[in-house]
């Protein structure tokens, strides 16, 4: 399955507030395999889908409601999620070099056996998430807010940690 290149042209003109209608909501689907560089999802919406093998390059989800969706086996290189809001969502095995989190809202998803190396955490939440055997090294932290939390082999070398906060975390950088 694959979002076509009309719905996504719709769903960019109706972010941009020229047209009613275009918003990109999916529900229940499979992606395998796709390959997007560049495109914009942003403030679309997605419940309980499953990215497996997909490759997100320089896209954005900025905006977006993501709830109950997988990623594994993928790669998300330059991706945004400036503010948007994950919930149950799991990560797998994924690539996620250099992703923006910017004032993004992630509750209670997993993060395992994947690389957040240079991704940016400015103004997120965090809240009841799972890191498992998950490389930090170089994410610049900086503001960021993890409350209950659980980080289990996780590794932050050169991590910018400047204000951030960890309460009532396990396992957190010392």
């Amino acid at each position: 399955m694959s979002i076509d290149g009309r719905a996504m042209q719709q769903h960019w003109r109706w972010s941009k507030g020229y047209e009613s209608v275009g918003r990109i909501e999916r529900r229940d689907r499979v992606y395998q395999g796709l390959i997007m560089a560049g495109g914009t999802l942003e403030r679309s919406v997605f419940h309980t889908c499953s990215f497996d093998r997909v490759t997100l390059s320089g896209g954005s989800l900025g905006g977006a409601e993501l709830t109950d969706c997988s990623w594994s086996n993928g790669v998300m290189e330059l991706t945004s999620f400036e503010g948007a809001t994950l919930t149950g969502c799991r990560f797998t095995a994924t690539r996620l070099l250099r992703a923006h989190f910017f004032d993004a809202t992630v509750q209670d998803c997993a993060f395992r056996d994947l690389t957040l190396a240079r991704s940016q955490w400015k103004g997120a939440v965090a809240l009841r998430c799972v890191f498992e055997r998950v490389c930090l090294d170089l994410a610049f932290l900086q503001g960021a807010r993890f409350e209950h939390c659980t980080f289990v082999d996780c590794t932050f070398a050169d991590a910018r940690l400047e204000d951030v906060s960890f309460d009532a975390c396990i396992g957190q950088p010392t």
